[in-house]
């Protein structure tokens, strides 16, 4: 059924796209708008005209107009909105306000900002940390005491108040200071409060033991562990305590704890001593001091799994009878990047150490919440020569690495889209009544946004929707569609692969040119026929190094579609006899990229290890390719002690599968793998 707009929703639609069309003319003038000339300085009617069309356009308007840099026109609605709108659009508009003022250091509109949003549902806290902020800034010291006894103290808040009561010197504002040290872990909170004591000359204020206390914080604060810890030797215990007078000494011991562990073996056994014998020794300096099976139980109480693993490691057991005795902690903690991290190390060493039995025996023991470690475990062994089923591999999502492995193997068709049972968990949400636990509103509103041509408000609102857990995965891949439309391919891409995992299902037909874009044909199939190999594996490259964004840059300083480095384009620009390049080029980036590929394939022998140099580099994939290059060439993947690369190169296969046209999924595996004939 054709879905139409409804009348009235059109005229708003109009304006907010026109001004956001001016952006691009850099035609902002009353001019541009013949009739309206009252939205670039609009009245409480104008606005509630287009709140009675919607109530999400004047906030929408709002961040439309802002983004031409209308800052006082954004301002004027806001308030309007914060004031007289509907919720939850009231709300939105007041927290973007305190945004604003936050970003220019307007404290009088954070104030008065937080004066008007302290009615609304949900924002009394909000509102008055904003109050409190807004007054410590306008060093309105006399009203800032009350302020933060309002709202729920943190360290920031408590700052705020130490600082207060100095500048107002209340006989109270030494302990004020020491509250803060003590009740609070060692963060940047405590050098700022240390440096103004320092620059106001109060530190001679505190006795010599006091002193120690707020010095030995602020090394710690500013990374300066070493002389945290000679402070910390010169200041038992059983003197911090007295010093708190039975008040609360969490953070401190928190910082004291994190200094001695960051030394070595012996500073984290004086940690141990200065602790004494409390039982509150954290698990992380009785680690640092050798003292495992403690570490480990310290661990179990505190629910740390990856914590207990590790230990049990340290203290020479396998890794089966570590899982073993983390047991239902490890269970409890499946998904936990750093547990599965861990994990996913110690299976890579044992692949490299060819420890078969001991892979039999961490499948017997590894909790079956693990199901993606489970599914590659299963292939392991497969390749080991083990008749195992594939059962994990096999339950797992359409299009995931290992679910294409075990089709193969088993002679089935390799599944790249789920198929009449997609929905495999029930509904979108999550299981039966899921949907009920989700709010429409994040998914207006980012509708709303991509009406007004605000891709990148868009694109935060819903990333910052699904991190908070506020927006049905559903929304989230019809959404991803809108993005794709508007030739925003990294975001679509981002946003459809982050919705599929959270709904854990894989693809449907019609998601997948979404998630597999085929953008720039001409310029992949010259640059892949230069490099003589087929575009589908140059796609699947730039798939996962960029998701097609052309400005793309690492952290390393990668660039472009394929994420070339500056020196090795300098070096494949005069392989191919390129005098001139632009490294964000599409067509430049493309050939230099595959310039490098040719280069690895010319040293190196299979496909995925190619990719484990384009990942890792050159040298490092030639030293892996000695130590364990003989494995199979699976093995060979879960063999490579970086997680990164591994998780890069299964990515960049099942990438390839979903653009590759010639050959099937299964041969192209093979080919991708150096493996001849069928499994």
């Amino acid at each position: 059924m054709k879905r139409t707009v409804p009348v009235r929703h059109l005229v708003p639609l109009f304006l907010v796209v026109a001004l956001s069309g001016c952006v691009r003319s850099a035609d902002v003038s009353t001019a541009a708008f013949p009739g309206r000339p009252e939205l670039f300085d609009p009245t409480p009617e104008t606005i509630a005209e287009l709140r009675g069309s919607d109530p999400a356009w004047p906030y929408v308007l709002a961040r439309s107009v802002r983004s031409l840099d209308m800052r006082a026109t954004a301002i004027a609605i806001l308030k309007d909105d914060v004031a007289r709108g509907e919720e939850p659009w009231s709300r939105l508009s007041a927290e973007l306000l305190f945004d604003m003022a936050r970003e220019r250091s307007e404290w009088l509109l954070l104030e008065e900002t937080a004066l008007l949003a302290r009615t609304l549902v949900g924002m009394e806290e909000v509102a008055g940390r904003a109050r409190a902020e807004a007054l410590y800034r306008q060093e309105r010291y006399d009203e800032v005491p009350d302020a933060t006894g309002t709202i729920t103290e943190d360290d920031e808040s408590a700052l705020w108040r130490a600082v207060a009561e100095r500048e107002l010197g209340r006989e109270t504002w030494q302990w004020a200071f020491l509250d803060v040290f003590l009740a609070y872990p060692a963060s940047d909170i405590h050098r700022r409060l240390y440096l103004y004591l320092f620059y106001r000359g109060d530190l001679s204020a505190f006795p010599g033991v006091e002193q120690r206390l707020l010095a030995a914080s602020y090394r710690a604060a500013i990374g300066e562990t070493g002389e945290a810890r000679r402070l910390l030797r010169a200041l038992p215990r059983p003197t911090v305590e007295d010093v708190s007078a039975g008040g609360d000494v969490s953070g401190f011991l928190d910082t004291a704890g994190r200094a001695f562990a960051a030394g070595s073996a012996a500073d984290a056994t004086a940690g141990i001593e200065w602790y004494g014998d409390r039982g509150d020794v954290p698990p992380e300096v009785l680690e640092r001091a050798g003292r495992y099976d403690e570490a480990g139980r310290a661990y179990g109480v505190r629910g740390d799994a990856s914590g207990m693993v590790r230990t049990a490691l340290s203290a020479g057991a396998s890794l089966s009878e570590a899982l073993a005795a983390a047991g239902g902690v490890a269970a409890a903690q499946a998904g936990d990047r750093r547990i599965e991290r861990l994990l996913s190390s110690e299976l890579a060493r044992l692949v490299r150490e060819r420890n078969v039995a001991e892979l039999m025996d961490v499948r017997g023991t590894l909790p079956r919440e693990f199901s993606r470690l489970h599914a590659r475990i299963e292939l392991i062994l497969h390749h080991f020569g083990e008749e195992v089923p594939l059962e994990s591999a096999r339950a797992l999502p359409a299009g995931t690495y290992e679910r294409f492995w075990a089709e193969h193997i088993e002679g089935r068709p390799i599944s790249l889209v789920e198929g009449s049972d997609a929905d495999r968990t029930g509904s979108s949400a999550g299981g039966e009544g899921g949907a009920q636990r989700f709010s429409d509103t994040s998914a207006r509103l980012s509708e709303q946004l991509l009406n007004a041509s605000l891709y990148d408000d868009a694109y935060r609102e819903l990333r910052r929707a699904m991190g908070a857990g506020e927006i049905d995965p559903a929304d989230v891949s019809r959404l991803a569609r809108r993005f794709a439309e508007g030739g925003s391919h990294f975001e679509s891409i981002t946003l459809l692969r982050i919705a599929l995992a959270e709904s854990e299902r894989g693809p449907r037909a019609a998601e997948r040119s979404l998630l597999y874009p085929r953008l720039y044909p001409g310029e992949f199939a010259a640059a892949s026929e230069e490099g003589g190999f087929p575009p589908s594996l140059l796609h699947g490259l730039v798939r996962e190094e960029s998701h097609y964004r052309v400005t793309a840059q690492s952290h390393a300083d990668a660039q472009g579609l394929a994420q070339v480095l500056p020196g090795t384009a300098a070096d494949m620009a005069r392989r191919i006899g390129m005098d001139t390049y632009d490294i964000h080029g599409v067509s430049d980036n493309l050939r230099l990229g595959s310039a490098y590929l040719t280069f690895l394939f010319e040293r190196l022998e299979t496909p995925v290890e190619v990719l484990a140099g384009y990942n890792a580099g050159y040298r490092r994939a030639v030293d892996w390719t000695a130590q364990f290059g003989d494995l199979h060439p699976v093995l060979f993947v879960e063999a490579i002690p970086f997680a990164e690369t591994r998780a890069y190169v299964r990515n960049v296969v099942r990438s390839a599968l979903y653009y590759e046209e010639t050959l099937s999924p299964a041969d192209y595996l093979r080919l991708l793998f150096g493996l001849e004939g069928a499994q």
